[in-house]
């Protein structure tokens, strides 16, 4: 049986848009930077406003520049050639969770490694 996904904890979630915004004068660029500016704005914390355009690696890239890893991954939602992934990330000093929901399209997904 399936272990149930653990609930998103609030304050992650508002530590993570106060770290992001933190970062974006840091050593983070490119894609990951966008996706730092976009959870900065709030964006990504729910299925019906995901992260977008940042693709797979620089979405982990991020995360892991704000000191989270990945503990589940299910695909939430299909539209088209794009599906939206709920990320279930989870603080390494704190053990908090946040679940984080990124739009990745079929090219994207094919190689995890392009940028």
């Amino acid at each position: 049986m399936r272990k149930p996904i653990p609930e998103s904890d609030p304050i992650a979630e508002e530590f993570i848009k106060q770290s992001a915004a933190r970062s974006l004068d840091g050593s983070v660029d490119g894609r990951s930077k966008s996706c730092l500016r976009q959870l900065a704005a709030g964006i990504g914390f729910t299925s019906e406003r995901p992260i977008t355009d940042v693709g797979i690696p620089a979405f982990y890239e991020a995360l892991s520049h704000l000191g989270f890893d990945l503990a589940s991954q299910h695909i939430a939602a299909y539209s088209g050639d794009d599906f939206v992934d709920q990320m279930v990330m989870r603080a390494r000093t704190s053990g908090r969770i946040a679940h984080l929901y990124n739009r990745v399209s079929d090219s994207d997904a094919d190689d995890p490694f392009a940028q």
